[in-house]
Parts: C-alpha cells; structure tokens; sequence
C-alpha cells in the first residue's frame, strides 16, 4: 500500500521487491480431456489413474508430467528484466537436467535462451542467488531469515 498511497511513495518504489521465486513440482500425470477409471481403480491414488481415450487423430495429450518440476528466479528491476529457470524431474534440484536464461525486456515469449552462451562465472551467479533466494524462508507477522 505504501507504494499506492503512502506519502514517500518514492522511497517504497525503491525498497519493492524485485526478485521473485516461482516453483512447481508435479506428483503425476494431469491430462487434457476426461480420464479413463475403471471400477477396479476407483479408489486409487491419482497417479494410477489412466490416461484418457487418444484423440481422433490418435493423440493423448497432457499438459503436464512429473518430469516437468522447476524454480525460477524472477529479476525485474532497473538494470534486469530476466527469468532464470532450473528444471530437475525430482525436485530435488542437486542435479538440474536444464536450465534457461530469458531477456524478457528483448524476447518476452521467451524464445531464445541466452543460457548456452552465458559465461561459466555468470551461470555460477545466477544459481547461486536462485539458491539462496528459493531457502528463503518467512510467515506473516515475521522477519525472513534472509537478508
């Protein structure tokens, strides 16, 4: 709210937040399109539920699988407009199958990833502040314990 109305609305424009961590990890399959259950798998969990009927063009579609588990370090300030991503089918992001490093301000569809020819010091970077942005950890009504 200080940003809207307070009365140094400068000084909150300065101090907003302009790193950002996204996550998402996946358990299972998720499908576009009714799902096939027989009675016999009713009251299984959802990861044995089996995929729908294959399209008419015989294509079964999902729009999402546990292999497709990432975080991304979102940086929109003055001198950077970028999305950092690190993909790990676990989750258990020690082992990172890919990684993608996006200019939204020159490609905001995210087409071109700059990763492949970052620098060796420049990648190190950016983990490193993706890790310890993503241990950051804090309640409502309490400080973060990270600085």
């Amino acid at each position: 709210m200080p940003l809207l109305t307070g009365p140094d609305t400068e000084s909150a424009r300065r101090n907003w937040r302009t790193r950002t961590v996204i996550s998402f990890a996946e358990g299972y399959f998720q499908y576009w399109g009714q799902t096939t259950i027989s009675p016999a798998n009713v009251s299984e969990p959802p990861a044995t539920v089996h995929p729908p009927n294959a399209s008419a063009g015989g294509v079964t579609y999902t729009f999402d699988n546990p292999d497709n588990q990432w975080r991304m370090l979102r940086v929109a300030n003055a001198t950077h407009n970028v999305s950092f991503v690190e993909w790990d089918p676990d989750f258990y992001l020690k082992s990172v199958a890919f990684s993608a490093l996006f200019d939204l301000a020159a490609d905001p569809f995210q087409q071109t990833n700059l990763w492949p020819n970052t620098s060796a010091a420049e990648r190190a970077a950016w983990h490193a502040e993706l890790e310890k942005e993503f241990g950051c950890h804090g309640h409502h009504g309490t400080e973060s314990d990270c600085s």
